[in-house]
């Protein structure tokens, strides 16, 4: 079964340990504490001035400080920074299911309007994409997987959801993440995070993920584009 629904856009106020909370009632973490312990700074930061048209995805620690009382109600989770200033009006997440090298099925899609910069045709985006999974409760076999994704800013957060199906049961399986700040063109296509499955006795993981996920028996990704 597939499922595809656009996201919603909710605006709140700019208190993080709030979003949180509100987030985790949802199933969904998306946010850190408003006073996080001291860590090392986002190496995007590091980085030199951003340029226009490049969208700069750095892998982000979802539980540091306050948030890691948080990790034992949730299922997997993945997240990265993003980071874009350029003419594209709107960032997309992608939900896919991979088998054998091929991209066979989108699962669930949502946009989310990116900042205009007053008087200008110039957008941005300065914050989060959080991902989570967890095992849908159902006499079903083997049991599809719920997935909850939302992008995340000052601005508030746009979420969507779907549910990824299984046509068997698989005898291992593993995360795929981006381990390595990128710089990807306004027309190019990230994979962010996912998983890979399969019923051999091991599995292989390459240094990239898209790499990973081109060799894979099984797996699922999110992705992020950026649309006009």
């Amino acid at each position: 079964m597939s499922v595809k629904k656009e996201g919603m856009t909710i605006i709140m106020p700019h208190v993080r340990l709030l979003c949180a909370i509100v987030l985790l009632s949802l199933g969904l973490f998306a946010c850190s504490s408003t006073d996080p312990a001291p860590q090392q700074p986002d190496r995007d930061e590091l980085a030199v001035e951003k340029e226009s048209g490049v969208l700069y995805v750095t892998p982000v620690d979802l539980f540091t400080g306050e948030a890691a009382r948080l990790k034992p109600f949730l299922g997997e989770a993945g997240a990265v920074k993003l980071a874009y200033t350029g003419n594209k009006r709107m960032i997309k997440c992608s939900l896919e299911v991979w088998e054998n090298g091929q991209m066979v099925q989108t699962i669930s899609s949502m946009s989310s309007a990116m900042n205009q910069k007053e008087d200008s045709d110039v957008y941005s985006f300065d914050g989060e994409l959080i991902i989570t999974i967890d095992e849908v409760k159902t006499d079903e076999k083997p049991a599809p997987y719920a997935v909850k994704y939302a992008f995340v800013d000052e601005q508030g957060y746009s979420m969507g959801e779907g549910e990824i199906p299984f046509e068997k049961e698989f005898s291992s399986r593993g995360g795929i993440s981006q381990q390595e700040p990128m710089q990807i063109p306004e027309d190019g296509k990230a994979i962010i995070w996912g998983i890979q499955a399969t019923d051999k006795r091991s599995m292989t993981f390459y240094n990239s993920a898209e790499e990973t996920v081109k060799q894979a028996e099984w797996a699922f990704v999110a992705t992020v584009t950026l649309t006009d």
